[in-house]
């Protein structure tokens, strides 16, 4: 008659290898939908991207302000030199206008070209952080990719396993399945130990000669003393 408990040992194996896979099945589900990498490379080329908006905005302001004031010397200029105005004292307050206008101007061009190299500074960064964005997507592809046959070939053979489960299951009578399974909720998944130099190889309780011997009975179930484990003597 065959041993009740081989069978056990079997459907441990088995039920042991289908919760690592579904452990992985959950470990793939949570990397699909992270995608840390790409969130972060996001971030860094979304917050570039505003800084560039920002800039390039305060560049055009400073152009349109020196344009301004250069439209504003030429009527200035244009007063002053073409006749119209006669009185020296408004002639006086004209020159001084156009002065400090170039004044402001010079400082304004002084401005622009240090914002210029500011733009040139984010513009470079804003590509480096596009090539890193557009990079991480493609490899978090080629990786999801991979992943997603991992999956799939990790439930496919789950379905292969619980074909087998149950043909084990089949052949144990149902009260020591009920105790097979109540054993792995407490024990980690770990409800039968082989024999190991006359020791339970889960956790190394020495067992006696007797014991040993009853294991390899099929009329009998024996349980480690220390740990409450089925012993199978293999």
């Amino acid at each position: 008659m065959p041993n009740p408990v081989f069978h056990l040992y079997q459907l441990q194996k088995i039920d042991l290898r289908s919760d690592s896979l579904k452990t992985r099945l959950k470990e793939i589900d949570r990397i699909l939908n992270s995608d840390e990498k790409v969130a972060r490379a996001e971030s860094e080329f979304n917050a570039v991207d505003t800084r560039l908006t920002t800039v390039r905005n305060e560049l055009t302001e400073i152009e349109s302000q020196i344009r301004s004031k250069k439209v504003k010397i030429e009527q200035s200029e244009s007063s002053l030199y073409s006749g119209t105005v006669k009185n020296p004292k408004e002639l006086q307050d004209l020159q001084k206008e156009i002065s400090l206008i170039k004044t402001a101007i010079a400082a304004l061009e002084e401005i622009e070209l240090t914002k210029m190299l500011e733009v040139e500074g984010v513009e470079s960064d804003f590509s480096s952080k596009q090539e890193i964005l557009t990079h991480s997507k493609e490899e978090v592809r080629q990786i999801n990719a991979k992943l997603l046959l991992e999956a799939e070939s990790c439930r496919v053979e789950i379905v292969k396993l619980e074909t087998e489960s149950g043909a084990f299951v089949d052949q144990l009578a149902p009260d020591l399945i009920s105790r097979y399974k109540q054993l792995r909720e407490k024990k980690k998944g770990i409800a039968v130990s082989y024999i190991e130099e006359n020791c339970c190889s889960i956790c190394g309780a020495e067992l006696t000669p007797a014991d040993c011997q009853a294991a390899k009975s099929s009329s009998s179930i024996l349980t480690c003393t220390s740990c409450g484990r089925i012993i199978y003597a293999g």
